[in-house]
């Protein structure tokens, strides 16, 4: 094994990990593309927890954030997609039951995820692995144009490169200048979470109708992350669950994907496992 072979030469321990279930096994109500992203960082926070390891580091560069922005973009994630990749955060899966949150109060905590070249052009980092003389283990699956990230890297931003010189560079710079809008509506949209969030775990809708919507959706995605197993929702959903909130009748449901619903209860909502609602009904 070439990994085993790499980390005996630099003196590493090597730790490798079986996954006994396939990723969308794993992580049922998603692509096989996102599941095996969540797979691979499950498994990479569980050694990291278990060797008492401060960081998570990884490789991106700043293709990869170019990459992220686009595909955010085309989604119609808004700021916090378009933020792209943070170079310090918290675990993007969490480990065990404990909820994902979106704020950095618990780094220093638990590991956090590190990407120490984000900044990086690829051609550099690659000039710099060839000088050293080692040869990076390329994942025939990158190769495969039906995956949409894969076709946005060997199709789309080199087109946009040729008609747009610098197109890379621009998507990863609007990251920083959108990262900088993200991290203020955050500090709002917590600030509100706790002053509508109830002890068991209601926001209520009333608190929403009173924002504007702009922090009307950073509320949802904020409270919904505390409670589901991403940190991003789609602008579709945010916006059915706003509705919701807002001309919904009590005890109606929303079904919002991943294995989730949101209910409406006496004001409030709830967000809660499909299958825990399907218990209740038995």
């Amino acid at each position: 094994m070439r990994a085993a072979s790499l980390a005996n030469s630099l003196e590493l321990e090597l730790q490798i990990v079986a996954v006994s279930r396939t990723p969308t096994e794993a992580h049922p109500g998603v692509g096989v593309e996102e599941a095996a992203r969540r797979e691979r960082y499950r498994s990479l926070f569980t050694v990291a927890e278990r060797c008492g390891a401060r960081a998570v580091a990884t490789a991106h560069h700043r293709r990869d954030q170019a990459e992220t922005v686009l595909l955010h973009l085309l989604r119609g994630s808004g700021v916090h997609g378009a933020a792209g990749m943070a170079e310090r955060s918290p675990s993007p899966v969490p480990v065990t039951a404990s909820s994902c949150d979106i704020s950095l109060k618990h780094l220093d905590d638990e590991p956090w995820l590190w990407r120490p070249l984000l900044t990086e052009p690829r051609e550099v980092i690659e000039s710099y692995v060839a000088k050293l003389g080692l040869s990076p283990i390329e994942d025939p699956s990158n190769d495969d144009l039906v995956l949409r990230r894969n076709a946005l890297r060997h199709e789309v931003l080199p087109a946009l490169e040729a008609h747009v010189p610098g197109a890379e560079a621009a998507l990863a710079r609007y990251a920083t200048l959108a990262a900088e809008d993200d991290r203020v509506l955050d500090a709002i949209a917590l600030g509100l979470l706790g002053e509508g969030v109830d002890p068991g775990g209601r926001l209520a809708a009333a608190l929403l109708r009173a924002q504007t919507p702009a922090i009307q959706r950073r509320v949802i995605r904020c409270w919904l992350a505390r409670a589901m197993d991403t940190c991003m929702l789609s602008a579709e959903r945010t916006d059915a669950v706003l509705l919701l909130a807002q001309f919904g009748r009590g005890g109606a449901t929303l079904e919002i994907g991943e294995g989730w619903t949101v209910r409406l209860e006496r004001g409030m909502l709830r967000a809660e496992r499909t299958e825990n609602r399907h218990r209740e009904g038995t």
